[in-house]
Parts: C-alpha cells; sequence; structure tokens
C-alpha cells in the first residue's frame, strides 16, 4: 500500500504544477476585468454628467439623455433574457405609476446583447408603462460602464449621476431609498 502512495504523490504533485499557475492566471483575468470594465470603474462615474447620448425609442424616435434635463431621471439597463430584469420590472412598473410625476423613468434595453422580437414581446408582456430606448450599437453601455443586467442609474434634475445600482431592485422599498437623493 505504502508503493501506491508513493505513487500518486508525483502524479498529484504534476497536476498541481499545472492547475495552479492556470488558477492564478484565471484569478487574475477576474479580478483585472472587474476593475477595468466593472464595480470600480462604474462607481466612479457617480458625480460626473451623464453621458449626452441619443437613442432609439421602440417607436423609432431619437432621445437624447441631455433633453431630460430639467426632471430627475432613473436609467434601467436591461435585456429581456435577464432573468433579474424579468423579476425587478413589475416594480419598476408599479414604481413608474406613483411616480410619474417626480421622476422620468427609462427602460435602456441592451440591444446588441438581445433580440429587438424579444425586446418587443417581453414590453408587450409586462405592459411596460415608461419609454424603451434601443441601446443597438452598445454605445450606452459602453459610456455607462455596464458590465450586467440590470444596472441602473440616477440622474438629478441637472443630469448629474447620483447613485447607481449594480444588479437587480428587490422591492419596491429599495427603488425608493434609492431615489431619496433626488427626491424632495
Amino acid at each position: 500500500m505504502a508503493k501506491i502512495g508513493q505513487l500518486q504523490m508525483p502524479v498529484i504533485r504534476k497536476k498541481m504544477r499545472i492547475w495552479i499557475p492556470l488558477l492564478v492566471l484565471l484569478t487574475g483575468a477576474v479580478v483585472y476585468n472587474l476593475l477595468l470594465h466593472g464595480h470600480a470603474v462604474s462607481a466612479a462615474l457617480v458625480g460626473l454628467q451623464a453621458p449626452d447620448l441619443t437613442l432609439e425609442s421602440l417607436q423609432g424616435q431619437p432621445v437624447s439623455l441631455a433633453n431630460l434635463r430639467g426632471k430627475p431621471v432613473l436609467l434601467n439597463f436591461w435585456a429581456s433574457w435577464c432573468e433579474p430584469c424579468q423579476a425587478e420590472t413589475p416594480d419598476l412598473i408599479r414604481f413608474t405609476q406613483q411616480h410619474k410625476d417626480q421622476i422620468a423613468v427609462y427602460g435602456i434595453n441592451w440591444t446588441g446583447q438581445d433580440q429587438l422580437t424579444n425586446v418587443n414581446s417581453f414590453v408587450n408582456k409586462m405592459k411596460i408603462n415608461y419609454p424603451v430606448l434601443l441601446d443597438r450599437q452598445g454605445q450606452a453601455a459602453d459610456a455607462f460602464k455596464i458590465v450586467g443586467t440590470p444596472t441602473t442609474y440616477l440622474l438629478d434634475a441637472q443630469g448629474k449621476i447620483v447613485a447607481q445600482q449594480i444588479g437587480m431592485f428587490h422591492n419596491e422599498q429599495e427603488m425608493e431609498r434609492f431615489v431619496q437623493k433626488v427626491l424632495h
């Protein structure tokens, strides 16, 4: 039995020589990607003026983010295939109905990562009551440093980014706390 154990140790050491550097490399790549494109970068947008972009609405009309100034704005980046996006949509619909006079809500569909037919089906099925903008080329996702959906930004009436939520809101109370910075 001692021979079997002695034979296994070189095999285990050989496998470890392969797997440990591979795991270190993979971990480094994940950390680098998060620092470059993830939370650390996107959170740095808070306090800055929102990027001035023009996106197409589902009805084909151009909508400029700069033209939304004058009222606080909630921008929710989403995709029809995203399960957390699907889960938070009913809360966003109710929130929009309750606060339509105080804050403008816009859904920005990451259309470059979605299918337009799925977007239309989702909007109709859910009876979304806020405007949906299409990010066909991913320029809004790039400008806002989106790495996943849902991601939500809160802009004040002057177009400055005041808050960011990476991931879904779990209920309307979380949304209420999120927007308190701009509601008076």
